[in-house]
């Protein structure tokens, strides 16, 4: 049962949240406001904004959750090499991102592609698809980590969890567009950072410090503080298409890390921004600790071990913090889900009405229409993968994972690449975000969904499409004539 100072500091927590997107509503005039926020955005917020978008329900409790289940081998595989992935997609993408958003008016991400390869139909179909494949999976394992967030802070059913979570969510990116999520961003990321650090400090110290967890965790099973695992989900080649392949080498696919490089007011900002940004995350990820530290709490009789692996962090939370300080934590949580749930979804509603209405299928719309669209379609993507997210899907960290990977295989090569390189014509555009939709997109959903995940155990089929995508590329590049293209005047 939830107490009452954790239900009135998150009632409190959703207010000023609500306050903050009706205030950005009232600034917010033209599409150029609603989707990249004006382009008027400090080197702070758009650092903490960048990072609020990774900071997810997956990394609050995916992430503890699967540490709970196998030990260290779940954080060397979903976090080791993010800080190096981010700092790679900061110095390759952003400040090309910034400066094509600008001189050809480009909101979303399937725009800077579009101008990148002379607004070219296919290329603007696939980059849509994408979106929404990756963005509905990661939607709905938000929409679970709310349920499951707030029927441990609020003593309320996962279903009324995911239902509450998602109308607070619609209502101010609805009002505000992404000027209120870099706002609620900014806010949550402070949160998330100095909660993250109580949180891993506060968990560790419950299992008797850190060596004395880390003994206590090897005496229970050993293979809980190797570095690999011998679940082979989180095995050698399981990490290294993952790790490497997907957070290492293409985290930048990702389409909220993009939209927001859209929005920083200068490029004398990326001095200091990815700085910022890597020390946000790096505290923010270290979360996936309290799954190690909730293995010794349990073997010790201090918490009960959880009805699954993604409550572990809340059973740690109840079972080590004072209430007080429990309700906090729990805010964190609530923070960590939002913040991300409202970048895809609005992703995913921008390029259905932008993308696909207006510029591939021409709909007519003007600006105050396309507004009103916009709006619309953030109700009805919500209203869609709400439903999905009402029976509880498997653990959250995986699926999560599996959205993460749509992203970096079908637009991390064409990006690093193609923005870089003059030599990557239309086709190879083509055939590599091909390939990495349908390998890294496509067929996980299905080995998933259909096939238990016994498609490639032990292997990150995402990687091997990210892979495949930049071999693709390079070759198809080489192979065929090279094209101009406008952004590179």
């Amino acid at each position: 049962m939830a107490n009452n100072t954790t239900v009135i500091l998150v009632l409190a927590y959703f207010v000023v949240i609500l306050i903050v997107g009706y205030m950005a509503g009232k600034k917010t005039k033209s599409m150029n406001e609603f989707m990249i926020a004006g382009q008027s955005l400090g080197v702070w917020v758009t650092s903490f904004g960048i990072m609020a978008a990774v900071m997810s329900g997956w990394t609050w409790l995916g992430n503890p959750g699967a540490s709970y289940t196998v030990g260290y081998s779940a954080g060397v595989k979903m976090v080791a090499l993010s800080p190096f992935g981010l700092v790679l997609s900061y110095f390759i993408l952003a400040k090309p991102v910034r400066i094509i958003s600008s001189k050809f008016k480009c909101y979303t991400l399937p725009d800077i592609l579009a101008a990148r390869w002379g607004d070219n139909r296919t290329i603007r179909l696939l980059s849509s698809l994408i979106i929404l494949v990756g963005s509905l999976t990661y939607l709905v394992s938000q929409w679970s980590s709310m349920g499951t967030a707030l029927e441990a802070a609020m003593g309320v059913s996962y279903k009324t969890g995911v239902i509450i979570g998602a109308i607070i969510i619609i209502a101010y990116v609805a009002a505000g567009g992404m000027l209120a999520s870099m706002w609620t961003n900014f806010i949550q990321m402070i949160i998330m950072f100095f909660v993250a650090i109580v949180l891993v400090i506060k968990s560790i110290n419950a299992a008797g410090g850190f060596v004395a967890m880390n003994l206590a965790a090897a005496a229970i099973n050993p293979g809980y503080v190797a570095p690999l695992s011998e679940n082979i989900t989180y095995g050698f080649v399981s990490i290294m298409t993952y790790s490497l392949l997907i957070v290492g080498l293409s985290y930048g696919g990702q389409p909220s890390l993009n939209t927001k490089f859209m929005m920083i007011r200068h490029c004398d900002q990326l001095r200091w921004s990815p700085l910022i940004s890597i020390v946000a995350l790096v505290v923010g990820t270290s979360t996936y600790i309290v799954g190690i530290a909730g293995i010794v709490l349990v073997d010790q009789g201090v918490i009960l071990a959880p009805a699954r692996a993604d409550l572990i962090l809340m059973n740690v939370i109840s079972g080590v913090f004072s209430p007080a300080v429990n309700a906090f934590v729990m805010v964190a949580v609530m923070a960590a889900v939002m913040s991300t749930a409202e970048s895809y979804l609005f992703s995913s509603a921008a390029t259905i009405v932008t993308d696909l209405g207006k510029h591939l299928f021409g709909v007519n719309l003007d600006e105050k229409k396309t507004l009103k669209l916009t709006r619309l379609a953030i109700v009805a993507v919500s209203i869609v993968t709400v439903i999905m997210a009402l029976d509880p899907p498997g653990m959250i960290s995986v699926i999560g994972g599996q959205a993460f990977g749509t992203f970096c295989a079908g637009f991390g090569p064409v990006l690093y690449l193609g923005l870089r390189w003059k030599r990557v014509n239309t086709k190879a555009a083509i055939a590599g975000m091909t390939a990495g939709l349908v390998i890294g997109g496509v067929i996980p959903i299905i080995d998933m969904a259909l096939l238990d995940s016994t498609l490639a155990p032990g292997v990150t089929i995402a990687g091997i499409g990210m892979l495949v995508a930049t071999t693709v590329i390079i070759i198809v590049s080489l192979a065929t004539k090279p094209e101009h293209s406008a952004v590179f005047d």
